[in-house]
């Protein structure tokens, strides 16, 4: 199988391969693919002023901090059919849960099936000793697989597009990690890189088509080679087109954690390089305004805004219990003992969860711009994507990273930390002041003079 080239997850997960959920049974289907829980559906919708959606891992569409956010499509008795596009399993359900189909898989070897068919086991063991860790841990679900995927990415990121807002209606799209197998459209021979960007490319116009005005793709392609390099500026040629055929619909997407500057040239990444009017990327800010120092910094002229990416606090699925320690689930024939150590410990960590976890990236930086353009466009529903951008950059502070002018943006804390209390938090206060009110920078990032109108080329794009 052809390298994937480089598929990142700008939170710093690389997008490796998952069983494939396109061959999974109807009862493995049922397991990951929930029935939404019950809500008022069409009042719901109804309140929703402005849609947004996440390319990303799937989100679990049943958390209670994002339930009201949540914007099915429904039949005409209001019941769910629909949110959005799972490109993985090829359905209308786009959650972040992985079927266990390495155990009837005929393409794998007889001792991968063996290994998968032993891992169902122990947990069908643990499921039926402690029914509660079906939740968590269900034989169905490929459990090694979502912890180790960074699947938890989407629901992540998600969270941050809607906090505190009912009124923004969500949608999604999953598009990675990948099948183990490709998609039988694609050619044999064809390189993983042009399967994911055509698969950008629909999530995309499946989510305009849905009627999302605010596009969040944290995610980021990158060549390991001149060949590469040369295949992602075709393929990004083509997203331009496609993204320029949307002018209503602004792009936000990540810059990445490579730690680097991106000149367009000796550097790239994509889609944050491409030069579009509707697309912003996004670099990543400490809580005290500096740059986090992971993020990668755009040269290269398209637009570009840094906001808060380091140790961010927001939603991951609650049917996932990342605490507890899973190496049991692996071993051949654990005891009874080791079950119920696992079952007591996923209890203690997760049993009482808001499922709320801090993640540092530029993909949590992303969304949280995608988070102030909705808001933007509610106020303002006529304005197309590149107004928005400009009105970002007005409610941004103007600073620089070394001699490099930027905007950094401030935020307003989500209300779900209020239900987090970490030990040693004392200088919680000052850390939230700094973000949300000057987040210049420090004095080391500024030159000795500054470039006046730099700004303003931007404002006036």
């Amino acid at each position: 199988m052809a390298s994937l080239g480089g598929l990142l997850l700008a939170g710093g997960c690389n997008a490796e391969t998952i069983d494939d959920q396109r061959i999974s049974t109807p009862d493995d289907r049922a397991v990951v693919d929930p029935t939404p829980a019950p809500r008022d559906f069409i009042g719901q919708n109804a309140r929703h002023r402005i849609l947004v959606a996440v390319v990303d891992s799937g989100v679990d569409y049943n958390h209670p901090l994002l339930s009201q956010n949540m914007h099915f499509s429904l039949d005409a008795a209001g019941t769910p059919v629909a949110l959005g596009r799972d490109f993985l399993g090829d359905d209308a359900w786009p959650t972040p849960y992985v079927a266990r189909t390495s155990r009837y898989d005929e393409r794998l070897s007889e001792k991968e099936r063996a290994e998968s068919m032993a891992a169902w086991s122990t947990a069908s063991r643990l499921a039926k000793a402690f029914p509660g860790m079906a939740r968590f841990y269900h034989p169905s679900r490929n459990v090694k697989q979502e912890l180790s995927r960074g699947v938890n990415h989407g629901t992540h990121v998600a969270g941050l597009m809607v906090y505190d807002r009912p009124d923004i209606g969500l949608l999604a799209y999953r598009m990675y990690p990948l099948n183990r197998f490709p998609p039988k459209a694609a050619e044999p021979s064809e390189d993983r890189l042009v399967t994911i960007a055509r698969s950008i490319s629909d999530a995309v116009e499946a989510a305009v088509g849905d009627g999302a005005r605010v596009i969040n793709m944290s995610l980021g392609l990158d060549g390991d080679t001149p060949e590469k390099q040369e295949m992602l500026r075709v393929l990004a040629k083509r997203l331009r087109k496609t993204v320029l055929r949307h002018p209503r619909v602004l792009f936000v997407v990540s810059a990445g954690n490579s730690k680097t500057w991106l000149d367009g040239s000796t550097r790239t990444r994509y889609p944050c390089g491409i030069d579009a009017s509707n697309m912003l990327c996004v670099g990543a800010l400490r809580p005290n305004g500096d740059l986090a120092a992971f993020s990668n910094i755009p040269l290269s002229g398209v637009d570009v805004v840094f906001t808060l990416g380091e140790d961010v606090l927001s939603t991951v699925p609650t049917g996932i219990c990342s605490e507890a320690p899973t190496g049991v689930l692996e071993k051949e024939n654990p005891s009874d003992d080791e079950l119920r150590a696992l079952a007591e410990a996923a209890e203690a960590q997760c049993g009482r969860s808001y499922f709320l976890e801090r993640m540092s990236g530029t993909s949590m930086a992303a969304p949280i711009v995608s988070h102030m353009a909705a808001e933007i466009l509610i106020e303002d529903p006529d304005r197309i994507a590149a107004e928005v951008i400009r009105e970002i950059y007005r409610r941004s502070t103007r600073s620089f990273i070394g001699a490099y002018p930027v905007f950094k943006l401030s935020i307003k804390q989500p209300s779900w930390y209020a239900l987090e209390r970490r030990p040693g938090d004392e200088n919680e206060g000052a850390e939230r002041d700094a973000l949300t009110d000057d987040a210049s920078g420090s004095a080391r990032d500024r030159p000795a003079a500054r470039q006046p109108g730099t700004w303003e080329a931007y404002l006036t794009r």
